[in-house]
Order: C-alpha cells, then sequence, then structure tokens
C-alpha cells in the first residue's frame, strides 16, 4: 500500500472529470477575478465574489476559431500588400467598431512568418485591426455555396482571392471599367505585386467656371437658319424617345426671338433666352459642329454652355419659372451627360426632378387645371425627367429620387399634335428595368435565393415583352411625312434597340465574366472546363450574340451618318459591346478552331466605329479605343488569342463620311429592317438561365413566351441556383458599370498573367 502511496497516481474517471472541470473554470473566470487578477472558482457567482458581496459576471462564450500555418501566411502577404497600397479597411456587416485608417507610407512592411512584429505602436495597432478586418470578410464570404433541393445537391465554389464587397457605385461604367483594371493590377495572393502606373482612365475635364470673376462673355447668336438646323439636331438625335420641349412652341418662340431681335434687347434677359441657348448647345454637341465655339475645350458648344451656367437663376427663382424652371435643368443634363460630365448632370436632373415633384407634375390633380396640349406636355416632360434621372442615377451608382408607388399619372399617350408616344414608353420601361437590374443583381449585400431568382426572372420576362413592343422602325406609321420623319424613326428605332440590348447584356455578362475568371484560374487554360455543351458556355454564346447584334445597329447607324458623334448612349453601347467581345476572345481560346464563336461584326468593327468618333474629334472615343486595344494585346501575350483583329485595317477607312445634315431626304428608315429584336433563338438561351417557375396555371401559358426549350426546365430548377452563387461570387466585384467591370477583368488578367 505504501509502495502504491509512492508510485504514480492514476486519476480516476470521477478524477479526470473532476480535473476537465477546474481547466474549464480556469478557462471562463469571471470578469470581476479577471480584473483582480485572482484566482476563480468558476461557478456562478464564484467563491470570491459571493464572499465579498460583488457582482459575478461572465463573458458571453464564442466560437473558437483554428486558423492554419498557411492561411495565416496568406493573410499576412495580402496585408503587406495592401499596406504597401495604403487601403482602407472598412467595416464590414457590423462587425468591425474601429475604423481602420490609411498605413502610413513609412510603416514596415510585416514578414510573412509569425516572429516578425511591426516596430511602431501605431503600425501594430493598425496592422493588426485590418488583418483582423481581412479575417472578417474571409469568415463572412464561405468559399462554397451549397444549396440542397430534394435529393439533388449543388456546389459551386468561388475562387480564392481578394473578396471585394460590390455596391451600388459600381452601376456607373466608369467605375465598372475602374474594378476591372484593379482586377488586372493586384493578382491572387502569395504573387509578386505588378509595378505600380498610374491610371489609365481619364479625370474629368477641368471644373466649367472660370477661377476669376471676369463674367463670361455671351457668344455670337447663329443665323436664324442655323439656329433651326440646331434645333432640329436636338430633336433628330434624340427622336421620339425623350421630351424636353414642346417643338411647336418652342419654334413659334424662335421664330418671334429673332423677327423682333434688332429692336427687342430685351428679351435676351428673359428665361427663355437661356433655353435657347442651351438648345443650341445641345445642337452642336450632336451634331460635332464646332465652329468656334468649344474648340480649346474639344467639346462643341462648350462656350455656349458656360455661358448659360453662369446666369442660370436659383432654385427658387427656377420654381417660379414653373415648367421652364423644369426644361432647362433637364437641358443642363443633357448637354453634361453627354459630355462625359455624368456626375453633374445627376445634380441638375435631381433638381430637374425635385422641381417637378414640388410642382405636382407626377400627380392627378397637379395638371388638371391646364389645357389639353398642356397636360400632354407636362405628362411627357415629367416621364423624360423621371427616365433621366433613372438613367443616371444608375450610370453613377446613385440612388434614384422618387419611388413608382406615388406616381400617379399614366404613362404617356398618343395625341394629336405629338410624336407617337410608343417610343417614349418603350424607353420609360427600358429605363426602369435597368433600374432593377442594378438593384437586383449589382445591389449591395446579398440577396436571398428565394427573393433573387423570382427577381431576375421577372427582369428577363420583362425585357422580353418591352422586346415585343419595338418594331424595327416606325416608317409604317409615317407614310406620306417628309423623309426627315422617317430618318427619326429609325434613329428612334435604333436608340430603343441599344437601350434594350444594353439591359440585355447588363443581365448576362456577369455569367460571362464568371467563365472568364474560371479560364485564368484553371491549370489548363480553361482546357479542362468543357464549356462547349455546358449551360455556362450556351450563356456565353448568348451574350456574344447580344453584343453582336448591338454592333450590328450601331454599324447601320454609322454607315447612315446617324451615330452621334458626341453621344453618351452611343458611346457606352460601344463600349459595352467591345467589352463582351474581348471576353469572347478569352472564352475562344479554349475551343478548337471549328467550335469559335468570332461573331460578325466583333471587335474590329467595335474597334473601327470608335476611331471614327475619334476621328470626328471625340477624345472620349480615343481613349476607349487605346483601351480595349491595350487590353487586347495584354491578352494576346496569355492567351491563344490573335494581337491583331483581322480585317480592323481595311474597314478603318469606311464610313468616314461627313455627318449627316438634317432633312437631307436620304429616307434611310427601311435600312435598319423590321427584324424582330429577340428571335426565338436568342430568347431560349436567355431563358435558359432564367426562366418562369413551374405550376403556373392554363391561364397563364399564353402569356408566357411559346417558344421554351423542351427539357430546359428540368435542368434550370437545379442549375438556377448554382447561378444565383455566381452572380453572388464574391471574387468579382460586378456593378454593371463598363468601366469598372472591365476593371475587374483587367485584375484577373494580371493575376492570370503573373503565375
Amino acid at each position: 500500500m505504501e509502495a502504491d502511496a509512492e508510485g504514480p497516481r492514476r486519476l480516476s474517471p470521477g478524477t479526470k472529470a473532476g480535473v476537465g472541470r477546474d481547466a474549464a473554470k480556469a478557462i471562463s473566470a469571471c470578469l470581476t477575478c479577471r480584473r483582480k487578477k485572482v484566482k476563480c472558482s468558476g461557478d456562478k457567482p464564484c467563491t470570491y465574489c459571493h464572499r465579498r458581496d460583488l457582482e459575478c459576471r461572465f463573458p458571453e462564450p464564442g466560437k473558437k476559431r483554428v486558423y492554419s500555418v498557411t492561411r495565416i501566411q496568406d493573410l499576412q502577404e495580402r496585408l503587406a500588400r495592401y499596406e504597401s497600397q495604403g487601403l482602407v479597411f472598412a467595416p464590414v456587416d457590423g462587425a468591425r467598431e474601429a475604423d481602420t485608417g490609411r498605413v502610413a507610407a513609412g510603416s514596415p512592411r510585416p514578414a510573412t512568418g509569425y516572429g516578425s512584429t511591426p516596430t511602431d505602436n501605431a503600425t501594430q495597432v493598425n496592422a493588426a485591426s485590418t488583418l483582423l478586418g481581412l479575417a472578417l470578410d474571409q469568415l463572412g464570404s464561405p468559399a462554397g455555396v451549397t444549396t440542397s433541393r430534394g435529393n439533388t445537391t449543388n456546389v459551386v465554389g468561388s475562387s480564392p482571392g481578394s473578396a471585394i464587397a460590390a455596391d451600388s457605385s459600381l452601376s456607373s461604367s466608369h467605375a465598372f471599367g475602374s474594378r476591372l483594371q484593379n482586377l488586372l493590377e493586384h493578382p491572387r495572393g502569395g504573387r509578386e505585386d505588378p509595378p505600380h502606373r498610374t491610371s489609365i482612365f481619364p479625370q474629368r475635364p477641368s471644373a466649367p467656371r472660370d477661377q476669376d470673376d471676369a463674367p463670361t462673355p455671351a457668344p455670337p447668336l447663329p443665323s436664324e437658319e442655323e439656329a433651326r438646323r440646331l434645333f432640329e439636331s436636338m430633336s433628330f438625335f434624340i427622336g421620339y424617345t425623350q421630351h424636353h420641349v414642346d417643338t411647336r412652341e418652342f419654334s413659334d418662340r424662335l421664330a418671334f426671338f429673332y423677327a423682333n431681335l434688332p429692336e427687342d434687347q430685351e428679351q435676351k434677359k428673359t428665361p427663355w433666352y437661356l433655353e435657347m441657348l442651351l438648345v443650341f448647345a445641345v445642337g452642336k454637341l450632336f451634331s460635332g459642329s464646332f465652329d468656334g465655339d468649344g474648340e480649346t475645350e474639344g467639346i462643341p458648344g462648350w462656350d455656349t454652355f458656360r455661358y448659360v451656367e453662369g446666369r442660370m437663376p436659383s432654385l427658387s427663382g427656377l420654381y417660379e419659372m414653373g415648367a421652364l424652371g423644369v426644361e432647362v435643368q433637364a437641358l443642363v443634363a443633357v448637354y453634361l451627360q453627354n459630355a462625359n460630365r455624368k456626375e453633374e448632370a445627376y445634380l441638375y436632373i435631381s433638381s430637374a426632378l425635385r422641381l417637378a415633384m414640388t410642382h405636382g407634375y407626377h400627380r392627378s390633380s397637379g395638371t388638371r387645371h391646364l389645357l389639353q396640349s398642356e397636360k400632354v406636355h407636362l405628362n411627357r416632360l415629367w416621364w423624360t425627367v423621371y427616365m433621366q434621372e433613372r438613367r443616371l442615377a444608375a450610370a453613377t451608382g446613385n440612388p434614384s429620387g422618387i419611388s413608382d408607388d406615388v406616381i400617379e399619372i399614366d404613362m404617356p399617350n398618343d395625341s394629336p399634335g405629338f410624336p407617337p408616344a410608343l417610343p417614349l414608353r418603350s424607353n420609360i420601361k427600358i429605363a426602369r428595368v435597368t433600374g432593377r437590374i442594378l438593384t437586383t443583381i449589382y445591389g449591395p449585400g446579398n440577396h436571398p435565393e428565394e427573393t433573387f431568382v423570382p427577381g431576375v426572372q421577372d427582369i428577363v420576362q420583362s425585357l422580353y415583352w418591352i422586346a415585343k413592343e419595338i418594331p424595327g422602325d416606325f416608317s409604317g406609321r409615317l407614310s406620306g411625312l417628309p423623309s426627315i420623319e422617317g430618318d427619326v424613326s429609325m434613329r428612334t428605332s435604333a436608340y430603343l434597340h441599344m437601350m434594350l440590348y444594353q439591359a440585355i447584356l447588363l443581365t448576362i455578362r456577369p455569367v460571362m465574366l464568371h467563365v472568364s475568371k474560371l479560364i485564368f484560374d484553371d491549370g489548363d487554360n480553361g482546357g479542362g472546363l468543357g464549356l462547349g455543351t455546358s449551360p455556362l458556355g450556351r450563356l456565353s454564346r448568348t451574350c456574344s450574340e447580344a453584343a453582336r447584334r448591338l454592333l450590328d445597329v450601331l454599324m447601320s447607324l454609322r454607315k447612315t451618318n446617324m451615330l452621334t458623334t458626341f453621344g453618351f448612349f452611343d458611346l457606352d453601347a460601344i463600349f459595352s459591346a467591345a467589352f463582351i467581345m474581348i471576353l469572347t476572345l478569352v472564352i475562344d481560346s479554349t475551343r478548337d478552331e471549328g467550335e469559335k464563336t468570332a461573331p460578325t461584326p466583333g471587335l474590329a468593327d467595335a474597334l473601327v466605329i470608335l476611331d471614327y468618333l475619334a476621328g470626328r474629334g471625340n477624345k472620349f472615343a480615343l481613349q476607349r479605343a487605346r483601351e480595349v486595344r491595350r487590353m487586347r494585346d495584354l491578352l494576346a501575350r496569355f492567351l491563344d488569342i490573335p494581337k491583331s483583329s483581322p480585317g480592323e485595317g481595311a474597314r478603318r477607312g469606311e464610313g468616314d463620311r461627313p455627318p449627316k445634315s438634317v432633312g437631307d431626304g436620304t429616307g434611310a428608315a427601311s435600312q435598319l429592317g423590321s427584324r424582330s429584336l429577340l428571335d426565338s433563338s436568342l430568347w431560349n438561351d436567355i431563358s435558359y438561365l432564367w426562366m418562369q417557375q413551374p405550376g403556373q396555371g392554363a391561364d397563364d401559358d399564353a402569356q408566357q413566351p411559346p417558344f421554351e426549350p423542351c427539357g430546359v426546365a428540368d435542368v434550370l430548377m437545379d442549375d438556377t441556383y448554382d447561378y444565383y452563387s455566381i452572380y453572388h461570387n464574391q471574387d468579382l466585384a460586378l456593378t454593371g458599370q463598363d468601366l469598372g467591370d472591365f476593371g475587374e477583368l483587367e485584375r484577373h488578367i494580371l493575376g492570370f498573367g503573373g503565375e
């Protein structure tokens, strides 16, 4: 017995349990014992607090996480890169309460091992909080999303790399391209950083106002004939899709102004005089007519616009002007938007929307006391401002200024003496759907699958019904009218085609960008992905086809000299199509020669159109063309794609004719054709991505597309949730803005080339 007592003591099961409880108590000490640095019994209340009648509180239990050494090293390497670039990390979902500031330029870079720590205390705190933020980002973004329904389980994994939170500001084309550039400049973790280079995207032009107090001199007035040509130019390129002024009233007042000009100089002091000058400036911008006005800035009509802006009334004065104040603000926004100053345009159109709301133009009672022609004008003016504000909010990544629920008036209807209302209604519907696309697909945060999938299904269905409304042209409605009306009809139809194709590309483009990223991340350059017959490959071809048709419309406008030289939507459509054609080159690099998409028109044609606009003085088109070529040449270094597009040089000289003269009698409306915008083959592929849920009644069948492909329903019920994970891939910061998503692609290309 004594020997046993002197030997090693064996613990009984009860003793082991007691030791475990003691260890748990030591770990779970109350806050009071921790603060006083005394031993805690672990009971509640503990012995120490009970004897001294102290408050005994224990900390909330938290989950314990274990990280591998390689994971910590990867976070430290990424932290070192972020600190060297001076990035700021914002709190994520309220998990981080302490703000992390910009890292000082002289802060030492932490090593990749455990042994070294920053020497400066402030840097140490900043590095620790930043590293914690990175860890929280990773914990909030799981490596894969698994959804189980019935006996089927789908797993869509996200690729490794930096997770960038998407936000609504990236709906802007500029932010879209900036993110694409950022994707190229910051390769995946564990690689060396590429050499730092300045942003290739241009800054906005200088502020319109002079820094001194010298007033801008009054611009010389054009002749009455030239004034009418500028007015017709604005009306022609806008077509029937917008309504800023009552053309009949404006034409009468223009004739009255010039008839009394020599004697009555007081009319130059009226608010309508400013509106007239704005119409002249917009007409010069659309037609590309410098005439000494704006040549120093490279923007036609700039001097006239600066004069008007310097004499704009206050908001109180604009409110007293009634509808004229709304028209002036909207025209200022039109000029600024097409002069590539969309942020300032958003400010003006927001003011126009607020003025119109204050006057009650969105209410049925707001115009009840007016004549019928005035009601029609104000109805169309309201919807034009509404549509313009929606588009600029999307272009700048800002929220819209009014909810659809508070609008009481109907959409425009046909009325004697006014242009057809169908183009304006279609444009309004496209703007509404575009807003829903940016909210549902590109909006901030992750939307639950049960609301996201039906939301996208509703978007695609809306696009289909809008496409059914848009004919190839409106020439059938305009028989017997002068040929100028036929040309306006073609320009109107082409504009609606552009806007609808843009909405289709916005809906499908994330899938195509996801496929490109899979190719970059694949060790076999995408050879093992099997894109030929997969749903992803089919949807990528659908997106390429939509971009090809968009280019087809743009080339038709160019051949008939109806392409706007300084047009925001025209240039945006060209660049958007070029962006898709670059993604097509990436995907075609994984296919055999006979399976390549090789769309015609393609990237070479997009570059030819950009060169055409650049040759007519549009420096923004020149910058876009340079960026597209740089991206194409960069891809040619890593992938099996041609460095120069076939036939680009041969086609570059085509279409360099002078701009269309409004009223030249060409009557080119029939050249666009009346082909259905979405034929069955293209719609089948789009419905393959998002289709209506099964189980609809027989009454609903008549409202569904009659050409839904056989067998798609069985596939989509599984694929739909895979696509949901693709759209919410944290490795792709997609925003809907062409330049922003262009930069996101470039980031992955540089990461691909850094291997």
